[in-house]
C-alpha cells in the first residue's frame, strides 16, 4: 500500500471534526460536535415520543388516529412527518442551549442514551401490542 491510500483513509481527530473549533474532552474522551450531541439527543427523545404516539393512538381510534388519517393519505405518513418535525426542531433547538455551544454530553453518554431511549421505544410498542391488543 502506498502513502497516499493510507492518507486517503486517516482519521484523525481534526480531520474527524472538519469545522468544529476547540472541541473540549469529556471525562477524557474526545467530544463530538454541538450538532452530533444535539441530534442525537434529538433522535432519542423522538424516538420515545414516537413509541408513546403509537399507543396514543391505537388508544384513540376514533380521534387522534382519524385525524391522522384524514390530515394524509395514511396515518403512518402524518406520524412520520410528526417525528421528522420534531427531531429537526428539537436538534435546532438543542444546538443553541449553552450560548451555542450544545449540550455537553460525552460520546459514550450520547450512545447509551441513543441506545437506551431506542430500547425503551421498542419494550413500549410490543408491550402495548402484546398487552393491550
Amino acid at each position: 500500500m502506498n502513502g497516499n491510500a493510507a492518507r486517503k483513509y486517516d482519521t484523525s481527530v481534526s480531520e474527524s471534526h472538519a469545522g468544529a473549533e476547540d472541541l473540549p474532552e469529556i471525562k477524557g474522551e474526545e467530544a463530538f460536535g454541538r450538532y452530533t450531541v444535539s441530534f442525537g439527543l434529538s433522535i432519542a427523545i423522538t424516538s420515545v415520543l414516537s413509541a408513546l404516539l403509537v399507543v396514543v393512538k391505537e388508544l384513540n381510534e376514533n380521534t387522534i388516529l382519524e385525524w391522522m388519517r384524514n390530515v394524509t393519505p395514511h396515518h403512518w405518513i402524518t406520524h412520520g412527518v410528526f417525528d421528522l418535525i420534531v427531531f429537526a426542531v428539537l436538534g435546532f433547538a438543542l444546538a443553541r442551549v449553552n450560548g451555542g455551544k450544545g449540550p455537553k454530553v460525552s460520546s459514550r453518554r450520547l450512545n447509551q442514551l441513543i441506545v437506551g431511549a431506542v430500547a425503551v421505544s421498542c419494550i413500549t410498542i410490543a408491550g402495548f401490542y402484546l398487552l393491550i391488543e
